[in-house]
């Protein structure tokens, strides 16, 4: 095999990383400081802002004065880790320390203070975006203010935007916000689409593979939830856009998929993933269809041959084989006449792992990565893309552990994510344990046939190698529908000696590199994740700012009075330049341009959806007034208890009576130690009447 296209055969010099920081806000050799926090804070600021954590590497203690005389702080990758012999932990940890020799050396001088001995500025290592730097360990605590004032905000009720006037805001802090809304009767809602310059930007990367689902309704309004939905080089779940609509009519789904498309940069998707609906069939999960196998057959039969109906989908890596075992499981459980085994059957093709093993769907499969899409609208999608960041900081910082002494392993962990990396580092492994043979050979082609050894099923995987073509391809088709090289593929990279694995089987949406690019959209214009005149940026220093003036002067009233004054000087100073922007026209909207009204959709009230859900301002305010006179227990009939029936003390309460008769109402424990005594569990009014007649 040709492997001069092989990946990471070029060798680099090692790097020296600065981190870009203001004069006045670096430390130097001689500068001093009054105490050791002094000097701890201001190395941590200075790390902070140049990307990288620090932590306390060694100290040196006067034995007289038992004073600390010196003390040294080290980047965070200073040092070298141990290889760890544990390789099978659920939770994979990697490897920090590399070896960076950056620090800061203080000592103490006259005075009791101290001053700057040594300093080390240079990295060898890469250093966090601003972006990422607050997830780095010496950066994530927050002050008992920010803690406190963080509770308070987390509190407040705030009230919701128009839909219109919010994507109207957004659009205006980035132009990349793409939006579109439609209106019925009465100017009234029925179809919305919208996406954001990270899900635009996250389609170009991570868009050969969608999920659409429509599944999800909103009780309010009874409008489908739509959500397209993809994975990223981490293997999480991503957002692509979202959409409103009144009904499911093809009308309805052509217009969500053309602001879809309109919206997207690059090609179409390769894939797209859907359940079964009136208006669109693309793929039907069996993950569901297995579900409803009990739901559909008797219990005798679902008993007897569900485990060959679940064979049968799993393990047929061809088409012919799905074929031979599902017509042998119908023929022998008699359910040639099952009309619903029929229907499932006829649409094979959208659902069976054999029919589309050969089409690239990035791991997913089902609606299963949309269902659980839900969950994360649920827990809010900025949590979502918190979890990225951080998979993206710990491809940044962390090094995973290697299993093998092999070339091939160390490069694939230096370009893949993490995550897949260890997806790839488990097929790597596998491949040690099949045993390769040679059954053909032609001009064309080679055709090896791969054993597991040690499993007892001798299952042969057919694995082809195209001369012509020069490439590998394995009969379980892993590589073609996950994008990563199967065990059979490696078993036999293996026997030919390839210690790089080719660009050919290495995916750039797997690796460390894939958002490493510009996003340009329809009309040519780049599509940013910040605004273009950061303003994110700005607020985001302010926000700083401000918050360490608070945490400083919050415990001093003459602090906060002197605080107050010069933010009021301030305001009229911001007030007279606001004013001036206007006259001159710089903040002036369009009001030429007549902008479109919108009513929200119908309310309606959903079966079983209970009482309409109440806000907690509006709470407060019935609270406040004595309408809100709160819950009543059934238990023990009271009015405005914390407890319900469930954790009643009344019923929860526990008594003894010696008694040799029958209860019929009350629950009978005898103990161990007393056979005759009886604990009685109070469980209803009833049991309450009882009790008492009996005391």
């Amino acid at each position: 095999m040709n492997a001069q296209n092989a990946a990471g055969q070029s060798n680099y010099e090692d790097s020296l990383y600065v981190p870009e920081v203001a004069l006045n806000r670096k430390p130097h050799k001689g500068k001093k400081f009054d105490t050791l926090d002094d000097a701890y804070e201001f190395y941590k600021k200075y790390a902070k802002e140049g990307g990288f954590s620090i932590q306390i590497n060694s100290s040196k203690i006067c034995k007289e004065s038992n004073d600390i005389i010196r003390k040294e702080y080290v980047c965070f990758k200073e040092g070298q880790a141990r290889q760890s012999k544990v390789v099978n932990r659920k939770r994979r940890r990697g490897i920090i320390r590399g070896g960076c020799s950056a620090n800061l050396v203080v000592v103490k001088y006259e005075f009791g203070k101290y001053m700057v001995r040594i300093f080390v500025e240079e990295h060898n290592h890469t250093l966090s975006s601003p972006r990422m730097v607050h997830l780095l360990r010496s950066h994530r605590s927050m002050s008992a203010v920010q803690k406190s004032l963080s509770q308070q905000l987390a509190a407040v009720n705030i009230p919701t935007y128009i839909l219109y006037e919010h994507f109207q805001s957004e659009k205006e802090k980035n132009s990349s916000f793409f939006y579109n809304i439609k209106a019925g009767c009465d100017d009234r809602i029925t179809h919305c689409f919208w996406a954001d310059a990270i899900c635009r930007r996250a389609y170009k990367f991570y868009g050969d593979v969608i999920v659409f689902d429509t599944t999800y309704n909103t009780n309010r309004y009874n409008m489908i939830f739509a959500p397209f939905v993809g994975v990223n080089n981490h293997g999480q779940t991503i957002i692509f856009g979202c959409g409103f609509l009144s009904d499911e009519t093809t009308e309805s789904f052509l217009w969500l998929f053309e602001q879809f498309k309109e919206a997207m940069p690059g090609d179409d998707p390769k894939m797209i993933i859907t359940d079964q609906d009136p208006a669109m069939i693309l793929h039907l999960a069996y993950w569901h269809i297995l579900n409803k196998f009990l739901e559909r057959l008797s219990k005798t039969v679902h008993t007897e041959n569900y485990r060959h109906f679940q064979k049968c989908i799993w393990e047929s890596n061809t088409i012919e084989k799905f074929d031979a075992l599902w017509k042998d499981v119908i023929d022998k459980a008699k359910l040639i006449e099952n009309e619903w085994l029929q229907g499932v059957y006829e649409i094979r093709s959208k659902w069976v792992h054999a029919y589309v093993n050969h089409v690239f769907s990035a791991g997913m499969s089902s609606s299963n990565r949309a269902e659980s899409n839900h969950a994360i609208f649920r827990r809010a999608l900025s949590q979502q893309r918190h979890e990225e960041l951080i998979a993206d900081n710990k491809d940044l910082n962390e090094r995973p552990m290697l299993r093998l002494p092999l070339q091939i392993e160390k490069k694939m962990s230096e370009i893949y994510t993490c995550e897949i990396f260890y997806i790839f580092q488990d097929e790597l492994w596998n491949s040690l344990l099949h045993a390769i043979e040679l059954v053909k050979e032609n001009e064309d082609c080679l055709v090896y046939n791969v054993v597991n050894q040690e499993d007892g099923v001798s299952k042969v995987f057919e694995v082809l190698y195209d001369k012509k073509l020069d490439f590998v391809s394995c009969i379980c088709k892993k590589f073609k529908s996950e994008g990563i090289p199967c065990t059979h593929m490696l078993a036999l990279f293996k026997k030919l000696q390839i210690s790089f694995m080719p660009n050919i089987y290495i995916l750039k949406r797997w690796t460390k590199a894939a958002k490493l690019e510009r996003v340009m959209d329809r009309d040519g214009v780049e599509i940013n994740d910040c605004s273009n005149k950061s303003i994110l940026l700005r607020r985001t220093k302010l926000f700083q700012f401000t918050s360490n003036v608070i945490d400083k002067v919050v415990l001093s009233e003459v602090a906060s009075e002197i605080v107050i004054e010069n933010l009021e000087d301030a305001l009229e100073k911001v007030k007279l330049v606001m004013e001036s922007c206007r006259s001159e026209g710089v903040l002036e909207k369009n009001s030429g341009m007549q902008q479109p009204h919108f009513n929200e959709p119908l309310q309606i009230r959903a079966k079983g959806c209970g009482k309409r859900l109440k806000g907690g301002k509006e709470k407060a305010k019935e609270k406040a007034k004595g309408k809100d006179k709160g819950r009543r227990c059934n238990g023990c009939g009271l009015v405005g208890q914390s407890h319900d029936k469930r954790n009643c003390p009344l019923l929860i309460k526990r008594c003894h009576y010696n008694s040799t008769g029958a209860l019929t109402k009350a629950t009978k424990l005898r103990t161990n130690s007393n056979p005759n005594c009886v604990l009685i569990s109070i469980t209803s009014l009833k049991d309450v009447e009882l009790w008492k007649h009996l005391l």
